[in-house]
């Protein structure tokens, strides 16, 4: 990025730009070794579920609230759920009171 901008004075950098910047970068950071290391340290593989401690998911503790747009449907199904066992039920008694010999 020096050389850059030495060679392009008073230029600013734009994001057409980022890509050539970062090249050599990312592909010295984009290997193999790397790529399993992050897949070791997080615990995805092998998998360690104990990798975290209740301790690392604190400061997530305060923003940590229920969704209410998925409380609502929550409640609004199973509204829906008791609405339709009533009917069932209904339906079932209809059925045990129909005697078709009589």
């Amino acid at each position: 990025m020096n050389e850059w901008m030495l060679s392009n004075p008073g230029k600013t950098v734009t994001i057409y730009q980022v890509a050539h910047f970062v090249k050599d970068a990312y592909l010295a950071a984009f290997n193999i070794q790397n790529v399993t290391k992050g897949f070791i340290t997080t615990g995805i593989y092998p998998l360690n579920s104990k990798i975290f401690s209740e301790d690392d998911f604190l400061t997530s503790f305060m923003t940590n609230r229920p969704d209410p747009t998925l409380s609502e449907a929550v409640i609004s199904e199973n509204e829906v759920s008791k609405h339709q066992n009533s009917e069932l039920i209904q339906m079932h008694l209809e059925v045990q009171m129909f005697d078709p010999t009589q």
